[in-house]
């Protein structure tokens, strides 16, 4: 069965729809992280805005410029969107997306980074407030040379791809998915590229990330546990509170991803093809990250919480003070007249009684 792809420019349509309604939102939380965040967690607020601007730009881009979509189980995608009608190449808009992705999670492990550092103490063997030119190397790993890696390995597996010959293979090996394979934005790798050239990159890099993580988290739970006689009840739940927001922001990044992931893996180890027609769904679901995230960010943080509630207090009460002075101005304005028309009326009548006596 030939899988059809007629529906997918009416499902992005309804996504770039979807990432346009959702772009005030994702821009309030930003304006919230910036304006609600204490004063005395700068550094943090920096990092986490990043994240933020990150996200919505991210959300807005997939849902109106690039939005790759796997022909899984062959090795192939193409992109719908305003980059792919102004002809821009896939293997470009890819390593872009890679890129912003990779920034992204930079950005929000400087936060938790930001965070480790706030709680640790100084003799603590991860602590580097001795160390403050450190702490800038340490950043400029996170920034730049993080999201170029990643961005850089991708573009090489796309750049010295085949891509005639893969298609052609694709098209042998996978008939039914001959909508997607020839797509004009369509790229597709060659059989040169064996599972051993593919696979241990991205194993890599997520391992890395998985201890990456456990480094900045596990030692800093250990560290509050150990202050937890030091600090104020107060302090130490406030500390246990934005550090368990943050894992709870990393695991939402993680889960986001990590579902198409699945789905992708799923569909090309066991060359399920008849399903093959849904690959969009998982793509959608990995391009509003930046939507979850803010309604995470509304969910888990009381201070934006409070910024929110307090702001929406406030233009409701404006726009009741509005409709009050409009109403009773218009009113007053009313009563005013017939006044001037009751006294007009009962002038004229006098002035016609006197002519009449």
């Amino acid at each position: 069965m030939i899988i059809d792809v007629s529906l997918y420019e009416k499902i992005h349509y309804c996504f770039f729809c979807l990432g346009v309604l959702c772009l005030p939102l994702n821009v309030y939380g930003h304006r919230a992280i910036r304006k609600a965040t204490p004063k005395r967690m700068q550094s943090y607020r920096y990092c986490l805005s990043g994240y933020q601007i990150c996200c919505l730009s991210f959300d807005l881009f997939a849902a109106t410029s690039i939005t790759p979509i796997a022909c899984f189980p062959a090795k192939c995608a193409f992109s719908l969107g305003l980059a792919s009608f102004l002809g821009i190449s896939l293997t470009f808009q890819g390593v872009i997306a890679c890129f912003w992705i990779s920034l992204m999670l930079s950005f929000l492990g400087l936060a938790i980074l930001q965070r480790q550092q706030s709680i640790l103490p100084d003799d603590h063997w991860l602590s580097f407030s001795a160390y403050p030119k450190f702490q800038y190397f340490i950043g400029f790993l996170f920034l730049f040379v993080h999201p170029i890696t990643p961005a850089s390995i991708f573009a090489y597996f796309l750049v010295t791809s085949d891509v005639p010959r893969g298609v052609r293979e694709a098209l042998q090996d996978y008939p039914a998915l001959v909508n997607c394979i020839l797509q004009p934005t369509a790229f597709c790798m060659d059989s040169s590229w064996k599972p051993f050239n593919i696979y241990p990159p991205p194993l890599f890099y997520f391992s890395f990330i998985l201890f990456v993580s456990g480094l900045l988290m596990v030692p800093t739970y250990m560290s509050l546990y150990q202050q937890r006689k030091i600090m104020s009840a107060k302090t130490l739940k406030l500390q246990k509170k934005w550090l368990y927001n943050l894992n709870v922001q990393f695991g939402v990044f993680s889960m986001v991803f990590v579902v198409p992931v699945t789905w992708f893996g799923l569909v090309f180890f066991l060359s399920i093809d008849d399903i093959a027609g849904l690959n969009i769904i998982p793509t959608i679901m990995a391009s509003l990250h930046g939507t979850i995230n803010t309604i995470v960010l509304f969910t888990l943080y009381e201070s934006y919480q409070k910024f929110a509630i307090d702001e929406l207090r406030e233009v409701l009460r404006e726009i009741r003070r509005l409709f009050f002075l409009l109403f009773f101005k218009s009113r007053k304005t009313e009563d005013i007249r017939n006044n001037r028309q009751h006294s007009l009326h009962t002038s004229v009548v006098s002035v016609l009684s006197d002519r009449h006596c």
